[in-house]
């Protein structure tokens, strides 16, 4: 993947915390909606974060 389309989190890169950041992101860029991400690991495992 190019490098100028990735970038390092300044957190653990748990499910958990990778749908929250993506959330946050989103809602800055669409602030007056309800931003809902589904971020998934595995068969049964995954996060859900809403903004």
């Amino acid at each position: 993947m190019p490098e100028e389309r990735v970038y390092m989190l300044d957190t653990d890169t748990t499910v958990e915390l990778i749908a929250a950041h993506i959330a946050d992101k989103l809602k800055v860029e669409y602030p007056t909606d309800t931003i809902r991400v589904k971020a998934f690991e595995g068969v049964g495992k995954g996060a859900i974060a809403s903004r």
